[in-house]
């Protein structure tokens, strides 16, 4: 068996890894069979409920955790680009009805939020515990390239890319600094690899595929004699002096700590979540920040494809369902670990979609969209709605909120963490807290 580590051993560990990358690193953790993650005996909170016609019953306002040191950070992404009007539907607007005969949500079925724009219907729960929405987000020179706007959202500036950083990691940077006790990384990345968007410049992030990866470098059972060679044989190349030693080290010992919490999926059917993608990344993000190890923030990516050019009307509701499920289940996880007035969730996605629809009953790649905050004292309607009717020359919604002030909006009034300190201009941060 894997020898076990303290949580105190794995810290000093990781304030060793992370002194020794002089100029960062990202510790990538292998691919195993999945194998849904977090477990905990406390009881779990009685879920929000909802009531026929879509009438949501409201739940109270959490507190917030008054202190930015100690708050958490989970990014949302919205892989292909999401519909910010078919997120927040603007039914008091009647050039919506005009723009889409197909895709259109009906007034009567919108979860109603100001009396001009509603949430989706599919998104009952959040609804219930009280989400803002930012409107209008996007950029001011919109590319309709995938990977062209994902590189710029990834690296936090609307209108270029700089790939040798991402923004959670300039910020895991300025993060792991004010951690003085420990020093230890402050991001991780679960969905994809070796992400973009938490390379760091001075310190240390863990990236990872999906939770099970855990299992591929930790854990292995006494009587899978391949499985316990292959996991000695890394620690054995780990121990050796040599350029990604530290940073193996540092990863292997994150991965100990993680089993050793306890990762399987006894609860995930009591607190909701679905399936092995984005319910699975969210238990684990939970386990994650509730282990007290430094990280701060997490990213996960969800399972679903948002490229929605045909089909939309039925595609959509779907993504949106998977979203409120994990979601809900994720703040049932983090209230009962004790942790709800301590973390926000954020969502991104490249781009929107078009205002037309096309002739397949779906939506082409757009610009502005809309995003989601939820956590402790969420519940608004911020930035500013894009007109329906002033296209630009593409007949594409003008956005009127650049990107990096939506991120540097939560970056700052969230973690308590200067824009100008992970933004190249620093911008003009939104008032979203």
């Amino acid at each position: 068996m894997t020898p076990r580590i303290s949580r105190r051993e794995l810290i000093a560990w990781l304030a060793a890894g992370t002194g020794a990358a002089a100029t960062g690193s990202t510790v990538f953790l292998g691919r195993e069979q999945p194998t849904m993650s977090g477990s905990s005996s406390r009881d779990s909170t009685p879920p929000v409920t909802t009531s026929p016609q879509n009438e949501t019953t409201i739940s109270p306002p959490l507190r917030t955790d008054g202190d930015p040191g100690s708050r958490l950070l989970v990014v949302v992404e919205m892989p292909g680009g999401n519909d910010g009007l078919s997120t927040v539907v603007p039914y008091g607007d009647p050039a919506y009805y005009d723009l889409r005969s197909q895709t259109a949500i009906a007034e009567g079925d919108v979860l109603d939020l100001d009396g001009q724009v509603g949430l989706n219907p599919e998104l009952a729960r959040l609804h219930g515990r009280g989400v803002s929405v930012v409107q209008g987000v996007g950029s001011a020179v919109p590319d309709g390239s995938h990977f062209e706007m994902q590189a710029r959202w990834w690296s936090g500036n609307s209108e270029t890319i700089d790939p040798s950083t991402g923004w959670i990691g300039r910020l895991a940077d300025v993060l792991a600094d004010d951690a003085t006790a420990t020093g230890s990384a402050a991001a991780l990345s679960v969905g994809s690899g070796a992400h973009p968007i938490i390379r760091s410049l001075t310190g240390s992030t863990v990236s990872m595929p999906d939770a099970g990866a855990l299992w591929a470098v930790a854990g292995a059972d006494p009587d899978d004699e391949r499985a316990v060679a292959y996991q000695r044989a890394l620690r054995t190349f780990a121990a050796i002096d040599s350029p990604v030693g530290p940073s193996m080290r540092e990863g292997l010992a994150f991965a100990d700590l993680m089993v050793d919490l306890g990762l399987d999926d006894e609860d995930a059917e009591e607190l909701g979540y679905e399936g092995w993608g984005l319910g699975q990344s969210l238990q684990f993000a939970a386990t994650v920040l509730d282990g007290d190890v430094g990280i701060r923030v997490v990213h996960v990516q969800t399972s679903g494809d948002y490229d929605t050019h045909e089909g939309h009307a039925w595609k959509h509701p779907e993504l949106m369902r998977e979203v409120d499920a994990n979601l809900d289940a994720f703040h049932r996880d983090v209230e009962r670990r004790g942790l709800a007035d301590r973390v926000m969730v954020m969502t991104t996605s490249e781009f929107g979609r078009t205002a037309n629809e096309n002739a397949s009953g779906g939506l082409d790649h757009g610009t502005a969209s809309t995003m989601l905050l939820s956590g402790p004292g969420t519940g608004a309607v911020l930035g500013e709605a894009p007109s329906l009717t002033r296209l630009d020359r593409n007949d594409d919604l003008v956005a009127p909120i650049r990107f990096e002030d939506y991120l540097g909006g939560v970056v700052e009034g969230w973690l308590g963490v200067p824009a100008t300190e992970v933004f190249d201009d620093g911008g003009t941060p939104l008032e979203l807290f």
